[in-house]
């Protein structure tokens, strides 16, 4: 039985116009309707995401936000967190030093806004992705006692890659760190990630791991297809995350999760069962 549908945004839900269609919107509203709890996962902020879940009417069925990465996760009915871990203390300052040592830049957030070290396209990127302000401090020193709970570090993909390979010593044990767009560097607290987030969220509601289907696209999407989920790639989706997936659905442009949920979960009902690359 299908209990619940743990969804990425970026590629996944959303189309390349990063707009929500109305053959998904449909369908995920039918499947709320039929007792299916949808949870958005994204390496957004919570902020971020509230108009989607206000579209997806979450707050009415009951649906969750993850945002962050994993590192939090929102009851929209209820209007409360039921999850929240922050970045450790110091760890802002660290990540702030690798990019000026690096020259890269870096962003984290606060309150509703984007705070980036300085002015840059990827950062652009970020505020059209989420729409939100972005605001370049005078004196960055002034805001890297703040508690925060993700940074991302961004440049070039070539870059980013050898960032990603030079920082494993001092983010393993400490930090977790993962590629979610190609320029993108996230950095959260040590084992947060879309999969301990899933884990979280199924505690929360009392139900099977195995009685949730994950919908991705991406690296950092790979730690909640690699759980006992039933997972579906993208037709879109990076290599690494169709190499893992039970199965794969039609690209993000041509309504793939919808596509997945129509015949897969209201076709066979409690008949439907994974099976590898179906």
């Amino acid at each position: 039985m299908v209990r619940l549908l743990m969804l990425d945004l970026d590629d996944t839900l959303l189309n390349d116009d990063l707009e929500l269609s109305s053959v998904n919107k449909a369908t995920l509203i039918k499947a709320q309707q039929q007792g299916i709890k949808v949870a958005l996962s994204s390496g957004r902020p919570t902020f971020a995401m509230e108009a989607l879940a206000e579209e997806l009417e979450l707050g009415k069925y009951g649906g969750y936000l993850i945002s962050f990465n994993g590192a939090a996760i929102y009851d929209c009915k209820n209007e409360r967190s039921i999850f929240h871990m922050p970045l450790p203390k110091g760890a802002l300052g660290e990540l702030y030093n690798i990019s000026q040592k690096y020259n890269v830049y870096m962003q984290t957030y606060i309150e509703n806004a984007i705070v980036a070290t300085e002015y840059n396209k990827y950062t652009d990127i970020e505020g059209d992705i989420t729409g939100m302000e972005i605001v370049v401090p005078r004196v960055y020193d002034d805001i890297l006692e703040e508690e925060v709970t993700k940074v991302i570090l961004l440049e070039n993909p070539t870059m980013l890659k050898h960032l990603e390979s030079k920082l494993s010593p001092f983010s393993e044990g400490y930090l977790s760190m993962t590629i979610s767009k190609p320029f993108f560097l996230e950095f959260m607290n040590e084992g947060v990630d879309k999969g301990l987030a899933l884990y979280k969220l199924c505690e929360h509601l009392e139900i099977l791991t195995s009685e949730v289907i994950a919908f991705g696209d991406s690296y950092n999407d790979l730690p909640m297809l690699n759980k006992e989920a039933v997972s579906v790639a993208m037709g879109n989706s990076v290599d690494e995350v169709k190499s893992v997936c039970d199965y794969i659905t039609d690209t993000n442009n041509n309504h793939g999760v919808s596509k997945f949920i129509e015949d897969r979960v209201f076709a066979l009902g409690a008949s439907f069962t994974a099976m590898e690359n179906g």
